[in-house]
């Protein structure tokens, strides 16, 4: 029997509800009126109601997505609030990124339950990477279908048909803890190809916690000194000064200090693109990257454009799931994505977020049963 406390709870939750979305059916169309009234610059602007309808979504959506992830609806809701709060058309543009990255989380969540469809999803991954290692690797002998034609070049670089070394060095290192042991070693074949410091460093990493067990305890540290001793003299090997950590260093200092700037809402949606590299050229450019619309750093750029609330909101979201990296299964591959979500901006393209956002909603729908 169910208890009324509950029953009673349930039916103001979908009062609440249904009351919200008649009074947001009745609102829509005089959302450019509305503006227009307040003296918004917006108002004059016909895509006004499709704009409100977007954000509408989304609270829709983190309301959903709160009822089995509350962080992850924290955040969407969140967001949804910075693209109203500071309304541009790339705030619009973000706000739907993320909408699409939380359904696809309200989709495989549900799958983690059947084995059939978990290893689906997880040999889905293992084979994408696969081509895309393979791939790198035919491109080393200087031919390449996609963007160079049949014709050999020597300074061809191994982008898989992500376009990017280091994209793709991500790509592979969040997949390889997924993948079986022979597997694995292409895909870090591949990693190795692409000269992606960051991509060994998350690979090493993802490896090490996900075969931990295997290794027991003091072998796990000897593997673990032996993986940074090797990285180390990578990194060495294969530093340039037209971009190396110095240079990302400068850019997250500029970023922090104009974060500081407005320090509890950020600069909104887009705000890093807007004001960091015009204040990046005006000291002297960090390299031939002199226009870096991304902070090369998730966490960085998160806390220029969401503030110190957007940070609470991803440290709450740490301390629910701070178990995830210790999965048996995924805690490799969650592991190496928050590395390179450290290093670079893997969230930012989609090509290497998708695989982070179905580990993460395998990762979570598991730790919760």
């Amino acid at each position: 029997m169910v208890p009324a406390q509950s029953v009673t709870a349930r039916g103001a939750g979908l009062g609440v509800a249904v009351a919200s979305l008649a009074v947001f059916l009745v609102v829509h169309p005089w959302g450019a009126a509305a503006l227009r009234m307040t003296g918004n610059v917006w108002a004059d602007q016909a895509e006004v109601p499709l704009f409100l309808f977007w954000y509408a979504s989304a609270f829709v959506l983190a309301v959903l997505l709160g009822r089995q992830d509350p962080p992850l609806g924290l955040f969407v809701a969140y967001v949804a609030a910075l693209g109203l709060y500071w309304p541009t058309y790339e705030g619009v543009a973000i706000v739907q990124y993320v909408m699409a990255a939380g359904l696809f989380v309200l989709a495989v969540r549900p799958l983690a339950g059947f084995g059939l469809a978990r290893r689906a999803l997880l040999g889905a991954l293992i084979l994408g990477a696969m081509l895309q290692a393979v791939y790198a690797g035919v491109q080393t002998f200087g031919y390449d279908p996609a963007w160079f034609g049949w014709i050999s070049r020597a300074d061809m670089k191994p982008i898989g048909s992500i376009r990017s070394t280091n994209m793709l060095a991500i790509y592979l290192a969040v997949i390889a803890p997924l993948a079986p042991p022979l597997v694995a070693v292409v895909l870090v074949g591949g990693i190795l190809l692409s000269k992606s410091a960051l991509g060994l460093l998350a690979v090493s990493a993802g490896l090490l916690v996900r075969y931990r067990a295997r290794l027991g305890r003091p072998r796990w540290a000897w593997a673990s000194l032996m993986a940074v001793v090797t990285l180390g003299v990578i990194g060495l090997l294969h530093a340039t000064p037209q971009w190396s950590a110095l240079a990302r260093l400068k850019i997250w200092h500029v970023g922090i200090a104009d974060t500081l700037s407005a320090p509890v809402f950020g600069w909104g949606l887009g705000g890093w693109a807007e004001r960091v590299p015009p204040l990046i050229r005006a000291l002297g450019a960090p390299g031939p990257h002199d226009t870096p619309t991304h902070a090369h750093n998730e966490l960085v750029q998160w806390a220029h454009e969401g503030g110190l609330l957007g940070l609470l909101i991803v440290a709450i979201g740490v301390w629910w799931h701070r178990g995830l990296w210790r999965h048996p299964a995924l805690g490799g591959a969650v592991t190496a994505a928050v590395i390179a979500c450290l290093g670079h901006a893997p969230l930012h393209l989609a090509t290497t977020a998708l695989p982070i956002v179905v580990v993460y909603g395998l990762a979570t729908a598991e730790a919760e049963a």
